[in-house]
């Protein structure tokens, strides 16, 4: 939540004051004296206003995806082996994010700051100059607390509407990373998402849940288990495997496997190794949400395996009796 809640803080306040400050820095810039073709100008960032918002932002989106324009340049000149996980890596999504909505919100400012700038009045300035005032000492002591003083106001509800700002976000990342797991691996991304093969007329990617299951004569869908590991605990859908990768970086942990309980809705991690269960529990609280801290701890000399070497899951699972 904590994590969750300073994004959303630092969201806010860029998508706010940025824009703001830029808008107000054009708005400043095509005013300005001996600047030409002043309408030119403003015509055209009027225009990018014009076009819907998800035109763009969708548009923005798949430029920059696995296979989008920008990826496929850059590897086609060779600057780069692999695709750049612009949506996929948390740190480069949020930075892209905040850039891209640069562009989408300069505009507007531009517009709201040029109407203010041309009601203050020019007497102050040439007052200011005469007393021998730079430009920069005109810009804090006129033009800035003007503006601000004037637009206070909006500045709150635009910082309150930028935390509620649902559209921009989804729009580009469509609510990615949505696993761990899938975070700067453009191979599993492209396993997990699917065209619907019920439409073959226009892209339509749909996630591959992993769900087994299978239609009957009278065609009711059974459903049968899981390919994958992954369990709903707490309505969050977790992938064991992350649980299971976080612990092996912990020290004293050689191996481990993690279960689910599901009557009892209690996460299991059975493990070898000479780490305590208050190291396990303290670094799991550090480093991962507090839905995937496992409730049960079980140190065993030796985890059980099938013939086949793999892990023997139902010898582990009756620990939870």
């Amino acid at each position: 939540f904590i994590t969750v809640l300073i994004w959303t803080l630092v969201w806010a306040f860029f998508a706010t004051f940025i824009d703001y400050f830029l808008g107000l820095a054009v708005a400043m810039l095509i005013n300005k004296k001996g600047i030409k073709f002043k309408k030119l100008w403003r015509t055209i960032l009027v225009l990018t206003i014009a076009v819907p918002q998800f035109v763009s932002l969708l548009y923005i989106m798949k430029m920059f995806g696995n296979d989008g324009i920008v990826n496929g340049y850059l590897m086609k000149w060779g600057w780069i082996s692999s695709p750049i996980p612009f949506w996929t890596n948390p740190t480069l999504a949020r930075v892209m994010i905040i850039v891209i909505n640069i562009w989408v919100g300069i505009p507007y400012l531009m517009l709201i700051a040029t109407g203010l700038l041309m009601n203050i009045p020019e007497d102050l300035y040439e007052s200011a100059r005469i007393d021998g005032a730079n430009p920069v000492q005109m810009f804090f002591k006129i033009t800035l607390p003007y503006m601000l003083f004037v637009t206070g106001p909006f500045l709150l509800t635009q910082f309150t509407g930028n935390l509620n700002n649902f559209n921009v976000i989804y729009l580009l990342t469509q609510g990615r990373p949505q696993s761990m797991k899938l975070t700067g691996n453009a191979g599993y991304t492209e396993k997990a998402f699917i065209q619907n093969p019920l439409n073959p007329n226009y892209r339509e990617l749909i996630y591959r849940t992993g769900d087994l299951g299978s239609f009957d004569e009278n065609g009711i869908l059974h459903f049968h288990g899981r390919m994958d590991r992954q369990i709903k605990h707490l309505g969050h859908r977790i992938e064991l495997g992350e649980i299971e990768e976080a612990a092996r970086k912990i020290d004293g942990v050689v191996d481990c496997c993690s279960l689910y309980n599901k009557p009892k809705e209690h996460l299991y991690l059975f493990y070898t190794g000479d780490a305590t269960s208050k190291d396990i529990v303290l670094s799991f609280r550090k480093n991962m949400p507090a839905f995937m801290v496992p409730r049960k701890l079980v140190n065993l000399d030796k985890l059980p395996t099938l013939p086949n070497g793999k892990i023997d899951m139902q010898t582990l699972k009756t620990y939870f009796k």
